[in-house]
Formats: C-alpha cells, sequence, structure tokens
C-alpha cells in the first residue's frame, strides 16, 4: 500500500498546548456522560488529550521541545521497566497497571490513556496502560485474571510532563512460552530496528512502512489492518499515521524535527483481518 500525505499536507514549526481552561471544559463534559460497562479508575486523572488527534498540520519540533519529549519518555520508560521486572506467573494486569501508575504518579506526570477519548469509542479509556495478553493484539484492558505461564503480554503506556508525551510499548514474555512465540516477539522487535533505521530526513513514509512490513511477510505474519504509528507531540496522536505497510520512494517525505511513533504489530496465521470486541 502507498502512504499518501495528509489532505491537510503541511508543516509548521511548533504547536502550542491546549490550554488548561478547555482541557478542563472538556473533561467535565465527559465525567457528566457515564461510562457504561466500563469503569474508570477515580484515583487515576484524567488524561488532558483524551480525545481523537486534532492537529491540523505536521509540527516540526524544536530541540528544546524534543528535550520536553525525552523527559516524558523516561517517565514512559520507568513505568514499562517496572512492569516488566514484576510480571510474572499469577500476577494480574491490573495489578501491574496499578503499578505503572504509581510510577507515572510519582515522577509528576499524568498518564496519556487514563479517559482517552477517540470518537469512535463507545467509552473512556479506564486504565493508565494497555495490557494485551496471547491473542488480544492491542489495546487491551488490564483485568483482574492472573497471568499463566507462556503468556505473552503486550505493554503500553504513555504519559504527559508539561505538556508533552511520551508513548512507548515492549512485549514480555512469561516463563515457559513456546518456540512460536519467541519467534513472533523477535520477529516485531527486528522490523521496529527496521522502521527505525529507514525514517531519516529526506526519506519517505513509505519507506518506513516498507521496511517494517518486509519482516512481517517475509515471516508469514499477518499485519494488523488500519492500526500503526503516529505523529506525537502536544497530543498523544498528531499526524502522520505511520503504516505497517508501504512502497519505498512514496509517501510524506520526512523532514528533521518531525517525531513520530513506530507500532509494528504482527500475528501468527498469515492473515491481516482482526474482530473488535465489545469493550
Amino acid at each position: 500500500m502507498a502512504l499518501r500525505p495528509p489532505s491537510h499536507e503541511g508543516f509548521a514549526r511548533s504547536a502550542a498546548p491546549r490550554t488548561e481552561a478547555a482541557c478542563n471544559m472538556a473533561i467535565a463534559g465527559i465525567r457528566r456522560w457515564g461510562y457504561g460497562p466500563v469503569q474508570m479508575n477515580p484515583r487515576q486523572p484524567l488524561s488532558p488529550y483524551y480525545r481523537a488527534r486534532e492537529v491540523p498540520v505536521i509540527s516540526l519540533r524544536t530541540a528544546s521541545e524534543i528535550e520536553r519529549m525525552r523527559a516524558a519518555g523516561r517517565v514512559v520508560a520507568l513505568a514499562l521497566e517496572a512492569v516488566t521486572a514484576a510480571a510474572a506467573v499469577g500476577v494480574t494486569p491490573r495489578d501491574l497497571d496499578e503499578l505503572a501508575a504509581d510510577v507515572i504518579r510519582r515522577h509528576g506526570a499524568v498518564s496519556s490513556f487514563h479517559g482517552y477519548l477517540p470518537s469512535w469509542a463507545a467509552t473512556p479509556f479506564p486504565a493508565v496502560t494497555c495490557m494485551s495478553v496471547n491473542d488480544v493484539i492491542v489495546h487491551g484492558i488490564p483485568d483482574g485474571r492472573p497471568l499463566a505461564a507462556g503468556d505473552v503480554l503486550s505493554i503500553d503506556c504513555g504519559a504527559s510532563l508539561n505538556g508533552y508525551h511520551g508513548d512507548a510499548a515492549v512485549t514480555v514474555e512469561i516463563p515457559q512460552s513456546t518456540a512460536s512465540s519467541h519467534a513472533l516477539v523477535a520477529a516485531t522487535e527486528r522490523a521496529l530496528i527496521a522502521g527505525i533505521a529507514a525514517a531519516v530526513p529526506g526519506g519517505r513514509l513509505g519507506d518506513v512502512g516498507a521496511a517494517i512490513g518486509a519482516i512481517g511477510r517475509e515471516c508469514g505474519y499477518g499485519i494488523l489492518a488500519d492500526h500503526g504509528g503516529h505523529g506525537i507531540g502536544t497530543a498523544m496522536h498528531e499526524d502522520p499515521p505511520v503504516s505497517n505497510t508501504g512502497r519505498r520512494g512514496r509517501g510524506l517525505q520526512l523532514r528533521e524535527g518531525m517525531v513520530i511513533a513506530l507500532e509494528p504489530m504482527f500475528h501468527a496465521g498469515g492473515r491481516d483481518g482482526y474482530r473488535k470486541l465489545a469493550d
């Protein structure tokens, strides 16, 4: 699939964070709506950037902005490090989510995920991490089912610090995982490294998708349709969307100062299809 630039293609040197008053007004609005079957964690503050991306142009970040994003990324890295170390047989994803929440809180940051409400979702996201076990590919809600030997756990975490976001994920293999599970995780990690190597000024967004997708296809894995990476900065999800497939030399030209999150997602079986659960 060839990546095409967004219809509003353009670049801005910076994008100002939304005002605190606007965020508070929007948050008050969703608190009045109710949440259906999903229960929010009352001890966690809502993400100030919970809606779908609204950034009209691709922002080129300054060196000082990237340093602020690096600080947010460090908080995310510390949370993932703590959760990875604690993931074991008998521990529940909900326990791990509480641990991540504590790390984020202790470092003065706010979860980017808790209360996130894109336009297509029925309810705000109720946790600070996505915990996806085994055949749940992405966006799993942490629950109280204990992890078992051989489980494969994807942990996605985001944090906002001083108006800028960090977003990262790791996959943990609970001991006694199968050889096929290990191969899937290893291939996805290789695809991430390949995508990073292809993301250079002057290159094209299609180069990144092609580098990621080539590894998935050569290993016989399915590539999750219409899911991938994204721009990131003063909002968790910004333009451009970053596909996990593409054609080299096609798509948006990459420029110095663009900040993108790469999110390769492969699944065993070779098919790209998936189904979305009710929650």
